[in-house]
This record gives structure tokens, sequence and C-alpha cells, in this order.
């Protein structure tokens, strides 16, 4: 019965030792904060374009660095709503074709305050070959998807 209570304590302690939430234990996607990172370690940022929708919609991309068949890609992705930053659309970003098949893993990214802007870190496929940047944006019923050109270096 103590040997539990030590090892429930230990428990506890070792969770509490943790904090609040913004820390690692790895670095995966899943657990990985980006409140200190440095958007500039995954290369120098691209422009991929602007789109605007109808109703005052507009989506900015930027590929950061080079993006490689097999690795990981980084993305920053800005909304705007009339013209100023818009955080409470529902984006998600993925990569795939010129129509948008043969898509890969869907991301929502991650948001960042002090930028304003997503971002999206997603896998490439073996093949780079034809495939595009797609980002769609949901929000008062509206469903509107835009597809960027991956920059070349």
């Amino acid at each position: 019965m103590r040997l539990m209570m030590a090892a429930l304590v230990a428990a506890a302690l070792a969770l509490a030792g943790c904090g609040g939430d913004n820390h690692s234990h790895g670095n995966n996607a899943s657990n990985h904060s980006h409140d200190d990172h440095d958007h500039h370690a995954h290369g120098d940022a691209h422009p991929m374009g602007e789109h605007t929708f109808e109703g005052g919609y507009a989506v900015k991309a930027s590929q950061m660095g080079k993006v490689e068949a097999g690795k990981e890609a980084a993305f920053e992705v800005t909304v705007l709503k009339d013209g100023k930053p818009f955080k409470a659309a529902n984006m998600t970003a993925w990569l795939a074709d010129k129509d948008g098949g043969n898509a890969g893993r869907v991301s929502g990214g991650e948001w960042m305050d002090k930028e304003e802007l997503w971002d999206v870190h997603l896998d490439t496929p073996a093949k780079l070959d034809g495939m595009m940047l797609w980002v769609r944006l949901r929000d008062a019923g509206k469903d509107m998807r835009h597809a960027f050109a991956l920059a070349k270096d």
C-alpha cells in the first residue's frame, strides 16, 4: 500500500512539474509549441500570392524555405476579412494536384497571435510534380477554396 501511495505521489509531482500547456516532451506536430518558434528556421519566406473571395474575404500564402519531396513543408497562411486579419474563419490547408485531388494530410495549422496568421506544416508526397498548396476557408455558410503554386527556388 505504501509503495502504491509513493508511486501516486511521484506521478502527481512529475505532472505538476510540467507547469502550463506551453512545453514539449518531444518534437512532433501534435505536441510541439510554436510560441517561441522562429519561422525562418524553415528558410526564407517565398510569397505565393493572394486571392480575394466574395464577401470581403482574402487569403495570402507564403512558403517557408524549400519544399522537398518526402519531407515536411512549412507555410504561413493569412486570412483577411474586410482587410483585417480574421482568425474566426475555419481554415484548412493541404497539398494536392491542380484539381485538389490526390490530397495528402489536411491541416488546420496553428494560429500565431503575434503574426496574426496560421503556421501550417504539411508532409510532402514522394513526387512534387503538379502539387499545389490548397487553402479552404469556411465562414458564415460560405465555403471558399484556392490553390497556390509552390514557390520555385
